[in-house]
């Protein structure tokens, strides 16, 4: 397991929303599994969606008004 810190600017369509142009600062993780022979067999990440998505100005959390 690896901890990361993802920075960037929303400066281009995020899937199919639109570009805000804020910023974002999210950790996330990533988790490998390796065989044997020490080749990896999978990788997933996991990090805070609604995090993510508050700081580019794409949703408002339950309670922030």
């Amino acid at each position: 397991m690896a901890l990361f810190r993802g920075t960037g600017r929303n400066d281009g369509p995020f899937g199919d929303l639109p570009p805000t142009n804020q910023a974002m600062d999210v950790p996330y993780w990533k988790v490998m599994r390796h065989g044997s022979d020490d080749k990896a067999l999978s990788c997933r990440i996991f990090y805070d969606q609604v995090t993510l998505l508050n700081q580019l100005g794409h949703i408002t959390p339950p309670g922030d008004t």
